[in-house]
């Protein structure tokens, strides 16, 4: 009983009075040593006296943690912030990795077709292929429409400027604008019977006159890509060339023909074959320049029938004109004659050249025998107005047809009585050999070989 009233009684104990002394003794020491290092980092002197208010705004210090959150040290993350250590640098090989110049070299690409289909460096260069353009064939001298028709019959460079040869087919042919970059091509026409037609624009004096280059030309607004061919001017002139469009010709009429006039003193053959491809059986000789010409001889449905042999005389006039003195406009079947044979055709011709520019020689009607020989003709001929022929010398600066002059400037011609155009009647036209009526004459020394 004195045990549990013992017990009780200290039960009973005041216990804030308990709690307080342990509070006491516990708060003054943690607020003393708060209170210490306070004043140790002001630098100040600690205090003596105990400074009895509830400090509870003393963890104020606790924000001080400016000197913990002073962490200039921070600083010290400068480095991390380095762009090496994370590869920033990286991107700079870039610049170097800038194949910009190696893209340089995409205009040459653009011109790649060209050069696929030109064996010579030269044909490389040219403009790059306009968008949607027309590429024609630099083996072709044609240049068609969308629909396959022929616009322009032949296309070339000679002397750097580039020629386009057309014709007409009617009077009421519309009108053709044909344009290289934002030039306009010069045309020359002549719309009636026997038409003359074609298109120039001198080159800049910056483009080669010898390589061979491509262009962007519109026609009518459509675009086209050629690569025409250069055509070589020569040194020295020949003296007596001939040119002529044949088909039908056998080689060993072929081969008579130059045999007869390179004993007249023609020095140069153009010949242009009415075909797409020179038969193999055609004589290869010496001063022979073959031409393919694979067009409609006529259109008979056409005002102006003629086609391919109006265009080639066309040709031939814009690309081997100038490298003559004098050129024969002459048929495979068709032979100038001088009444004087002592006196070759070339060797007439020369000292006819201070007073004509142009020769007319009337057409006889003439055969020879299967195995060669003498030449028999009618001794009247077709006069002055029907299938005549002309030789001219390269003096006259105007154009020409099948069978007479064209052009502004009228030349100065002479209509020759001591030449005979003998116009051998062959196996092709048997019903003409009526043509043939007394009197007849006959070369003397003058003959042909067989066929």
């Amino acid at each position: 009983m004195s045990w549990l009233r013992a017990t009780t009684k200290l039960k009973l104990a005041p216990p804030a009075k308990v709690e307080k002394a342990r509070a006491l003794t516990f708060y003054e020491r943690t607020m003393a040593e708060a209170e210490e290092k306070r004043l140790a980092n002001l630098m100040i002197a600690p205090a003596t006296e105990h400074v009895d208010s509830e400090p509870v705004a003393v963890p104020e210090p606790v924000a001080v943690p400016e000197p913990v959150a002073v962490p200039e040290p921070v600083a010290a993350l400068e480095p991390v912030a380095t762009p090496a250590a994370y590869g920033v640098v990286a991107p700079e090989p870039e610049p170097v990795a800038t194949p910009e110049p190696v893209a340089a070299p995409e205009p040459v690409i653009a011109s790649a077709p060209v050069v696929a289909s030109e064996p010579e460096p030269a044909a490389s260069a040219g403009e790059p292929i306009a968008e949607g353009a027309r590429i024609v064939d630099k083996d072709s001298k044609a240049i068609t429409d969308v629909n396959g028709d022929v616009v322009m019959y032949d296309h070339f460079v000679r002397k750097n400027t580039l020629y386009l040869v057309s014709t007409f087919h009617s009077s009421s042919d519309p009108a053709l604008e044909v344009m290289l970059g934002d030039v306009r091509l010069s045309e020359v026409s002549f719309n009636e019977a026997e038409p003359v037609r074609y298109f120039m624009c001198p080159l800049p004096d910056s483009v080669s006159s010898s390589e061979r280059r491509s262009f962007n030309v519109t026609i009518n607004g459509v675009a086209y890509y050629i690569t025409p061919e250069v055509v070589s001017e020569r040194d020295t002139k020949y003296k007596l060339a001939v040119t002529t469009l044949f088909k039908n010709e056998s080689a060993a009429m072929v081969k008579r023909f130059v045999s007869y006039y390179r004993g007249q003193g023609v020095e140069m053959f153009y010949l242009y074959y009415n075909g797409d491809a020179i038969p193999d059986s055609m004589p290869k000789l010496p001063g022979v320049v073959y031409l393919t010409w694979g067009y409609p001889y006529q259109i008979d449905s056409n005002e102006w029938n003629c086609v391919a042999q109006v265009t080639a005389l066309t040709s031939f006039r814009l690309r081997y004109w100038d490298d003559c003195d004098w050129v024969a406009v002459v048929d495979i079947d068709e032979y100038v004659y001088n009444i004087n044979e002592s006196v070759r055709l070339v060797d007439y011709l020369s000292k006819k050249t201070e007073s004509a520019n142009a020769v007319c020689i009337q057409n006889f009607w003439a055969s020879v025998p299967k195995l060669g020989g003498k030449i028999s003709y009618s001794a009247q001929g077709m006069g002055w107005l029907e299938r005549t022929k002309w030789i001219y010398n390269t003096a006259f600066r105007g154009h020409f047809s099948v069978y007479r002059p064209k052009g502004d400037g009228e030349p100065n011609k002479l209509f020759c009585e001591d030449l005979r155009l003998l116009h051998i009647i062959n196996h092709f036209h048997p019903e003409r050999r009526e043509l043939i009526v007394e009197p007849v004459s006959k070369t003397e020394n003058i003959t042909l070989t067989r066929l």
